[in-house]
């Protein structure tokens, strides 16, 4: 079930005898709580099912390295390359691995 689904599909939250967090599709958020270190973490990104049906975890994160490495060996890394390394993902998914969905990333470099 999308995630759109979760939030918009009241017929599958219509049991009265239960609660809103109780409802066969709920939009209750698990929540995660990380402290950053200086050396550690340096970038997060949030996508839509659009991006993870064609790729893992593991991909995403190594695809966005190498990226960064890439802009690394020539100058300080810009909102511009943050902003064309997003492309450059979305760009992957849709046109290389042939994403059917929407895809929409966010990507947040930690300074």
């Amino acid at each position: 079930m999308s995630l759109s689904r979760g939030f918009g599909d009241f017929r599958f939250k219509k049991n009265a005898n239960a609660g809103p967090s109780g409802q066969i599709f709920i939009a209750t958020p698990d929540l995660v709580t990380y402290e950053l270190n200086p050396n550690g973490l340096r970038f997060m990104v949030i996508a839509c099912d659009g991006l993870f049906d064609v790729m893992d975890s593991n991909q995403v994160i190594g695809f966005v390295t190498d990226e960064i490495k890439k802009v690394e060996l020539d100058h300080k890394l810009t909102q511009y390359d943050v902003e064309e390394i997003t492309c450059n993902l979305i760009d992957h998914a849709v046109k290389i691995l042939d994403s059917g969905d929407n895809v929409t990333v966010v990507l947040v470099v930690f300074k």
